[in-house]
């Protein structure tokens, strides 16, 4: 298993979270453009990555992804919906895009814009993970996007 991310810190606690460090390389990088050659996974999972790129770079690190699998290889996707009750909170900084007041921009995705996003890979499964999170007595409709893709292959 090979894992990346763009934050140092993420990946030292990934390191010591491992039960087998010697079963995973975990790897500090950036998704867009990863240092791997091209058709070197079977499966990439990205959950809770994508809707924290501006809307270029969700094009390239889809680009990346598609350049990454291997024929017949498969995408899972998971990320936010605007079904999520956070959607419109903070500053809109592109369509569907909020900026909180921590720094951290996240992307509220809608079912139409994923296939069109990995353009060349097969949708094979599409749906709306919803679920309910009590916060001080009050109930919150939580919202992902859950999705499989297929490289032909």
């Amino acid at each position: 298993m090979t894992a990346v991310d763009f934050s140092p810190h993420a990946a030292f606690l990934c390191r010591h979270t491992c039960a087998d460090p010697d079963q995973a390389r975990i790897l500090i990088a950036d998704i867009r453009k990863t240092p791997f050659r091209n058709n070197s996974f079977d499966a990439v999972i990205a959950s809770h990555i994508t809707g924290h790129l501006s809307v270029d770079g969700r094009r390239h690190m889809a680009s990346e992804v598609l350049r990454l699998l291997a024929p017949g290889g498969t995408l899972y996707f998971r990320d936010f919906s605007t079904g999520d009750f956070r959607y419109g909170r903070g500053k809109e900084t592109e369509p569907g895009t909020f900026l909180r007041k921590n720094g951290i921009a996240t992307h509220y995705f809608t079912d139409d814009e994923l296939p069109t996003l990995f353009a060349g890979l097969a949708v094979r499964l599409l749906i709306q993970h919803r679920w309910a999170m009590r916060v001080r007595g009050t109930v919150l409709p939580r919202a992902e996007i859950v999705a499989e893709f297929k490289k032909s292959g």
